[in-house]
């Protein structure tokens, strides 16, 4: 069963270092995991950041995921 997590916030809350400590977590327990980051704007340094750590991620850009579904149901 694949099982989502939704992670919000306001800006500097912690949300990439959380979402990368648990993804890091997760993985050593033996779960693929996926992250996707969002921004409304077009260049991401979570994307990046996340990526450093070894992690996979997809990041959908431009919209927030309330006003792309298509876009976070493609990623």
């Amino acid at each position: 069963m694949t099982k989502l997590m939704v992670i919000g916030g306001f800006l500097g809350a912690g949300k990439t270092t959380a979402m990368i400590e648990a993804a890091k977590t997760l993985k050593k327990i033996g779960n693929t995991v996926g992250l996707i980051t969002n921004d409304q704007t077009d260049y991401l340094v979570d994307t990046q950041y996340v990526e450093y750590h070894d992690l996979e991620v997809t990041e959908l850009t431009g919209s927030c995921f309330c006003c792309n579904y298509p876009g976070f149901a493609d990623a």
